[in-house]
């Protein structure tokens, strides 16, 4: 109110002089006000400039989050970050399952304290406070699942200057099992080549010490020598079989068969197997088995394989039945017996190669080869092979073969005197 009356008389004592002189004040006012305005505009803009960066790089940050998220957890190894002082800051699915824990429980928590670890974690202490790196760091950790872990951890510091690990864990469990498989597999390799070597060496070495030696004694021993040389060129064959499929070389020669015939034209090289431990052999076949194509020699040799075990396994006067049908979708065998059998918890492992259950109390001798090769050329043939299992009472072996029936005349004659 008092400037409006202070103007007011401004303006009564303005003279007619003094006019241009308030234009001019006037037009400066004007002037300022333009340029504020200006001014502000400028402020806005740049608030609004300002504002879109900021939500840019929040969205940047957002993707590369999302992206750091996904290759964390896509990666096929435990990954953690960590402080300097192991506190998690970022886990994977893969390490999180390592020490037991969803992921997002255990940010924050002390790394070395969910390992329980302790060698390790003297380790990373001192390598951390020493501000090294480390490689191929062994750990184990036994959460539920044993696990032989190699640790790799590199030290980094972020823009802040704040140093931080990322500790890479590789589950080595598997490769540790292959080779304590591989190396049990030398063992026996050498065990079963030295045993059929040592028997022929010592009935030879016999007969050539007693050129007057009996006749018929003499014809035995010479049988005994011939059979362990047959254990040598099974035991080689197999692992030229393995060789053949470990480099890819396995092919099929594939000709018209039906299995009824195959497993007829096996029987006899095993009867004398069979009579020596006083089993009871039976074969049922279903009628009107269709011909399929196939490699007649490699499923003559995983049927012969799953009947030497069913033999080997099987307790002196014990039953052993092989069923052949049709299914669907081609032909099923079926090769059951009253042996030991083999325990469920074995079921996973035991087509794995070099593998060898412990049925009872005593590992199973051989090799661990025969049923890995079984399952290599049954699936080679587009099949499966499936078991059934309880100790003390037997197993049955299934295997399950598919193929479009080939009709007989399109079967070769060479093909039918099976």
């Amino acid at each position: 109110m008092t400037d409006s009356k202070s103007t007011s008389a401004l303006v009564q004592q303005t003279t007619a002089d003094d006019i241009p002189a308030l234009e001019a004040r006037l037009s400066e006012m004007d002037a300022e006000l333009a340029e504020t305005k200006l001014a502000l505009a400028h402020l806005v803009t740049e608030r609004d400039v300002a504002q879109q960066n900021v939500k840019h790089a929040l969205g940047v940050l957002s993707d590369e989050r999302r992206r750091l998220k996904i290759i964390l957890h896509s990666i096929g190894q435990g990954i953690v970050v960590t402080d300097a002082h192991g506190a998690v800051k970022m886990i994977n699915d893969i390490a999180a399952d390592y020490v037991g824990l969803e992921a997002k429980d255990a940010l924050g928590l002390n790394l070395l304290e969910l390992l329980d670890d302790e060698l390790f974690s003297r380790i990373w202490a001192e390598t951390a406070e020493q501000e090294q790196d480390f490689a191929k760091q062994p750990l184990g950790i036994d959460k539920g699942t044993p696990r032989h872990i190699w640790a790799t951890r590199a030290r980094f510091e972020n823009e802040r200057g704040r140093i931080g690990f990322v500790t890479i864990l590789q589950d080595m469990t598997h490769e540790r099992e292959v080779d304590r498989m591989k190396t049990e597999f030398v063992s026996s390799v050498s065990h079963e080549l030295r045993t059929p070597l040592t028997s022929i060496k010592g009935f030879i070495a016999t007969i050539l010490r007693d050129p007057e030696m009996d006749p018929q004694r003499r014809i035995e021993f010479l049988d005994i020598a011939d059979k362990e040389s047959d254990r040598l060129i099974d035991l080689i064959e197999d692992l030229l079989e393995i060789s053949h499929i470990e480099a890819g070389r396995l092919q099929l020669n594939k000709s018209a068969y039906r299995i009824d015939d195959l497993i007829d034209h096996i029987l006899p090289s095993l009867q004398q197997q069979i009579s020596g431990k006083r089993h009871t052999l039976s074969v049922l076949h279903q009628a009107g088995i269709p011909r399929l194509a196939g490699d007649r020699i490699k499923l003559q040799t995983a049927i012969h394989n799953l009947l030497t075990n069913a033999i080997k396994y099987t307790p002196d006067g014990g039953d052993i039945e092989i069923r052949t049908f049709k299914t669907e979708a081609g032909v099923r065998v079926e090769i059951a017996d009253t042996g030991v059998g083999i325990p469920e918890e074995d079921f996973e492992n035991i087509f794995t190669r070099f593998y060898r259950c412990a049925s009872g109390r005593h590992a199973a001798p051989g090799t661990g080869l025969g049923l890995s090769i079984v399952k290599e050329l049954v699936e080679l043939h587009g099949g499966r092979i499936d078991i059934e299992s309880e100790v003390g009472r037997g197993s049955t072996f299934g295997v399950d073969l598919p193929g479009t029936p080939v009709p007989p005349e399109t079967a070769s004659p060479a093909n039918d005197d099976d």
